[in-house]
């Protein structure tokens, strides 16, 4: 066995025994830390950031229903409505006993008022203007 064999064979013996003692893959510990980043990204008001953060933790975490929650959150932020209505129906949809039903169906009432098909954020004169036709 030459020199660059027996490199090479440590090589591999060392892989092998890194990945033998590395730590199985947990998703729910990986959907709790984008939860985490999702909700700072929210706090920072950067919705976007968040969403990818809560969406990824939904993918991760299928049976979850807060990732649909606070992805609900930020696309209301984002003006977003159809979406966001859409996403607290899966959170109510995964999850029909939460305690907060009352107050997500009320905000799911709210995004669809008419004014809430615009396209992002009501401006003063948009809301008279519809108020008031």
């Amino acid at each position: 066995m030459n020199a660059r064999s027996i490199v090479l064979s440590l090589a591999i013996l060392a892989c092998a025994s890194a990945t033998s003692a590395a730590e199985p893959y947990d998703p729910i510990a990986d959907a709790t830390r984008s939860m985490e980043q999702g909700v700072d990204a929210a706090a920072r008001g950067d919705h976007e950031s968040a969403l990818s953060s809560y969406r990824h933790a939904a993918l991760l975490v299928p049976h979850a229903n807060l990732p649909h929650r606070y992805a609900g959150e930020s696309l209301a932020a984002l003006g977003r409505r159809a979406e966001a209505i859409a996403s607290y129906e899966r959170y109510l949809a995964i999850k029909p006993d939460v305690s907060d039903r009352a107050e997500i169906e009320s905000r799911i009432a709210a995004l669809g008022e008419p004014w809430a098909e615009l396209d992002g954020p009501m401006t003063t004169a948009t809301f008279f203007a519809i108020r008031f036709e």
